[in-house]
């Protein structure tokens, strides 16, 4: 007698499921020749919490038998549950999370669905793998089996499937030693690789640790042709020699700072690559916080408008424009609405699921003395909130801390720079237990490692932030973090977390009014943020830990990777 493969299947639902639709569940394997075998049901029991869910069925079946035949049954049965989703009133599949264990090997796939085409992006990477003989997609209408088109004669059209398609990424860096919208172009590359597209990324002279560091994640990186006395960024428009000749379904350029690049790109050497344009700062908001040379007059006005204008001219003639985040979301679709031959534009949150160089265990508090980081590109100190942050510590400092000192770790000061920012920081703060310790800006990833790894706390008091990749990172790594309410990644922190664990919300955002006058009450709320999470370092990890894995659940850079090539078949 052959042993049967086990599984069991976790019903979960914040809403909670009426027993109709479970009995619905159990005719679509009866009907399938699956025998649904009812396990334990918590629903009489009261609610149970399980992962911010109520745990209102539990199924426990013997699917087919071990081998071939086993992963065959799962996938019907996983077809059975993805359609079953779909087919849910819309009440119960807004909320509802599938959970299918391989209880031999482990495995684990899970369905957390807010709307249909979000399911659609969290069960492509699942779906096709062990799990199923056939890949589901969400036609708009309902769950089909993705069947194999026929092959192209001509062209590099994307009907090849994802496993064929060819994406070149347009970036002026590899390694972010510019910042968030790098760190971002690196992640999405990885997340492409990861999903089985060809990807390469086009830079300006990569350095042997960037070729290092992309090799191993597989994502070759292609020297854009640099002419000699000419700019580097001008290789960005020049056709470049990909291996064997191959040429791009898809070429990304981000915002204004390769957005042109790959326009020019598509539209001179690659026309039939889609073009995605990639939003990642909100031009209306950053000119108004910058900092100018002293003497130096700027039209701030002009300057946002015309930048906001070549954000649209970028987008128009994109195949997709996708935006970062909820706040630039927001920002540029209003800033398009019913502007003729622009298509509305895309949302894409970056993903919790990708902590370098750290394990998925909680994190402990460094011992001796709390060290509070602050990192990322702090050239706009005032962007970036830096006095904000030095203030709000030295006052947090000056109450009743439970703590004799503290150190400020600034990474992010030019070099030359370091002594004034610290002379600068300290006056600001105006505590002598404040001890600012400044640090160049890299992009060495382990140098932000340690500094992650020694801090108890870490602070993102942007007064403007497009997204904030580096509050994200911070999260990934387990540190406890203060994320300004003025970031996109607050605003997507309120909505992820407001329905399973909205009183991490209060320790996780802390507010930044908008104007001068606000300036002693943004001081105030961060001095409360700070003076909290310093009280109880122990607690603040355990929080950290928490969420971070909340978080990772919810959004993934397979699933942004998945939405992204999913939006481009429409």
């Amino acid at each position: 007698m052959v042993e049967a493969v086990l599984m069991s299947l976790i019903v979960q639902s914040a809403s909670g499921l009426i027993g109709e639709q479970i009995k619905v569940l159990y005719t679509r394997f009866r009907d399938s020749g699956l025998s649904a075998k009812p396990g334990l049901d918590l629903g009489d029991r009261g609610p149970e919490q399980a992962g911010g869910h109520v745990v209102t069925a539990v199924v426990v079946n013997a699917f087919g038998v071990a081998g071939e035949d086993g992963e065959r049954e799962l996938g019907r049965a996983s077809q059975e549950i993805a359609r079953w989703l779909a087919s849910a009133p819309p009440a119960v599949a807004g909320s509802v999370r599938v959970e299918l264990v391989n209880r031999e090997t482990g495995a684990v796939a899970r369905i957390d669905s807010e709307t249909p085409a979000e399911a659609a992006a969290l069960l492509g990477p699942v779906l096709g793998s062990e799990w199923v003989s056939a890949p589901m997609v969400w036609n708009g209408a309902e769950w089909t089996e993705e069947t194999e088109p026929e092959p192209e004669t001509s062209g590099t059209a994307l009907s090849k499937g994802p496993s064929g398609q060819r994406v070149l990424v347009v970036a002026d860096e590899w390694l972010p030693s510019k910042g968030g919208l790098s760190a971002f172009s690196r992640y999405l590359c990885r997340a492409f690789t990861a999903l089985g597209l060809e990807t390469y990324c086009l830079v300006p002279e990569p350095s042997a640790k960037e070729t290092e560091d992309a090799d191993r994640y597989e994502v070759p990186l292609v020297a854009a042709p640099v002419e000699e006395g000419r700019p580097r960024q001008e290789g960005l428009m020049l056709k470049p020699e990909l291996p064997g000749g191959v040429e791009p379904d898809i070429i990304v350029g981000h915002s204004l700072i390769t957005g042109y690049h790959a326009r020019v790109m598509q539209q001179q050497h690659f026309p039939n690559a889609q073009r995605v344009h990639f939003i990642h700062m909100s031009a209306d908001d950053t000119q108004f916080h910058k900092q100018h040379e002293p003497g130096t007059t700027v039209d701030e006005a002009a300057v946002a408008e015309e930048r906001g204008k070549a954000e649209v001219a970028l987008a128009r003639g994109a195949k997709l424009t996708v935006c970062v985040g909820p706040l630039l979301h927001d920002w540029f679709a209003r800033h398009v609405h019913e502007r003729e031959g622009i298509p509305s534009p895309v949302r894409l949150d970056p993903g919790f699921d990708a902590p370098d160089g750290f394990s998925a265990q909680p994190r402990t508090r460094p011992p001796g003395t709390p060290r509070i980081l602050l990192f990322g590109r702090l050239s706009d100190e005032g962007i970036k909130g830096v006095d904000l942050a030095a203030r709000a510590v030295g006052a947090a400092m000056s109450g009743r801390s439970p703590h004799r000192e503290v150190e400020l770790l600034v990474r992010g000061a030019k070099p030359g720079e370091g002594r004034a920012l610290k002379e600068r920081l300290e006056d600001i703060a105006d505590c002598p237990a404040v001890k600012v310790l400044p640090r160049n800006f890299t992009d060495d990833l382990a140098a932000i490692r340690d500094d992650l790894r020694t801090s108890s706390l870490v602070l993102m008091p942007s007064r403007v932030e497009g997204f904030g990749l580096a509050g994200l990172e911070a999260i990934t790594s387990g540190t406890p973090v203060l994320i300004s309410g003025a970031s996109g990644l607050g605003r997507l922190l309120e909505e992820l977390l407001s329905q399973d664990m909205p009183e991490m919300i209060n320790r996780l955002v802390v507010p930044v009014r908008n104007g001068k006058r606000h300036e002693d009450a943004n001081v105030d709320d961060w001095r409360i943020a700070i003076t909290l999470a310093l009280g109880n370092l122990h607690a603040a990890f355990a929080d950290a830990a928490t969420v971070r894995s909340a978080l990772a659940e919810k959004r993934t850079w397979a699933m942004a990777a998945t939405r992204l090539l999913e939006e481009l078949k429409h």
